[in-house]
């Protein structure tokens, strides 16, 4: 039986992009829900993900919108969040490999 694991996950400073685990952790399925509190857009990407205004990289995310990644070989340490403004940001979760 696969472990599951979930958190919430929030921008400290604009501008900064945080990874969604501080230690190496492959899971095999993931998914990320942007907060409903959000007010602006928050990004997701590798470790130069951004979600300045007129400078984004990543796949941007609404308030309240989901993506989920299936491809079995996800490293929690290797995908970062931003967001336009401090406070907001996501909740995950996973099945562990």
């Amino acid at each position: 039986m696969s472990a599951m694991l979930n958190d919430r996950l929030t921008i400290d400073d604009a501008g900064k992009p945080q990874p969604l685990s501080s230690v190496s952790q492959t899971v095999k399925v993931l998914q990320i829900t942007a907060l409903r509190t959000n007010s602006q857009l928050v990004f997701l990407g590798n470790h130069n993900v951004l979600a300045t205004s007129g400078d984004e990289r990543g796949i941007e995310l609404h308030p309240g919108q989901r993506v989920t990644f299936t491809d079995g070989e996800i490293d929690l340490s290797k995908l970062y969040l931003d967001a336009r403004v401090a406070d907001e940001g996501i909740f995950w979760w996973a099945e562990q490999r």
